[in-house]
């Protein structure tokens, strides 16, 4: 896999889990999921929401706080 393709994948995974906050906050209804799945990727451009793919906050990661890699 590429390095792109990677940051795909993480962006993807953080905008899903996102969508699915924005879901259950909504009481999870049935139909509609591009409303959530739009308005997550919104948050995810604008830096909106502090979440990563892996459920850790932005910046708690040893390695990447060593490397300078946090933003």
């Amino acid at each position: 896999m590429t390095q792109n393709g990677a940051r795909d994948d993480f962006h993807e995974d953080a905008i899903r889990k996102i969508a699915y906050t924005l879901w259950e906050s909504r009481g999870a209804p049935i139909g509609s999921p591009d409303e959530d799945w739009i308005e997550a990727e919104r948050q995810w451009r604008e830096g909106g929401h502090d979440l990563r793919a892996d459920g850790q906050q932005p910046g708690t990661n040893v390695e990447e706080v060593a490397a300078g890699q946090c933003a």
